[in-house]
């Protein structure tokens, strides 16, 4: 691993048969080595769960797992909620590494139309609404029932962007959960 010759897609049985050790030392030298890997302490600990897992088992826990419940905000097809941006076509919209991100750490990237942001204006106005679109001239927003909104980045003094209403899948499910879930989103490429 260290140089770079243990394949990716067994870092997480490695990281398991490490754990099981229960040997600081190892643990302590595999935690190194992780750090390297990625300086993001939450990515390099999810690393494993980046490549290889079962697509077909990640489809059980989009569709069906209870304590995630993925469908009930995400839909696919004609099927599932609203709540989160429909998923046809993400695994051409998004690299591996942002989905695996997407699913441990859900506020780091929030889809357009999903994420809520508050401007401070530079006339002291407060602005709070749905960032539509991140434009090079400013930000899109909608507030209340008004049209979009285009904010001119000159204006803005302060932005704070909304926490995502999705919660973390680390707290949901395991690893090999999360690696059999970006293993079927991955495989998301039609836009229909």
């Amino acid at each position: 691993m260290k140089d770079g010759k243990l394949s990716p897609e067994i870092y997480l049985e490695l990281a398991d048969a490490i754990d099981s050790t229960k040997s600081t030392q190892l643990i302590s030298q595999f935690k190194e080595i992780s750090k390297v890997q990625s300086p993001d302490t939450l990515k390099a600990s999810y690393a494993g769960s980046l490549l290889g897992g079962d697509s077909n088992r990640g489809a059980r826990i989009f569709y069906g797992n209870q304590t995630a419940q993925c469908i009930r905000c995400h839909a696919f097809g004609d099927y599932g909620g609203s709540a989160g941006p429909r998923l046809n076509g993400v695994a051409s919209r998004l690299t591996r590494e942002q989905i695996l991100e997407s699913l441990i750490n859900p506020s780091a990237r929030i889809a357009p139309g999903y994420g809520t942001v508050a401007l401070e204006l530079t006339s002291g106005i407060m602005i709070n609404g749905i960032l539509q679109q991140e434009k090079s001239n400013g930000l899109l927003v909608k507030v209340g029932d008004k049209p979009d909104t285009l904010i001119n980045k000159e204006s803005i003094t302060k932005r704070t962007n909304g926490m995502s209403s999705m919660p973390p899948m680390r707290f949901l499910l395991s690893k090999k959960e999360i690696r059999d879930l970006v293993s079927f989103l991955s495989t998301m490429k039609e836009n229909d």
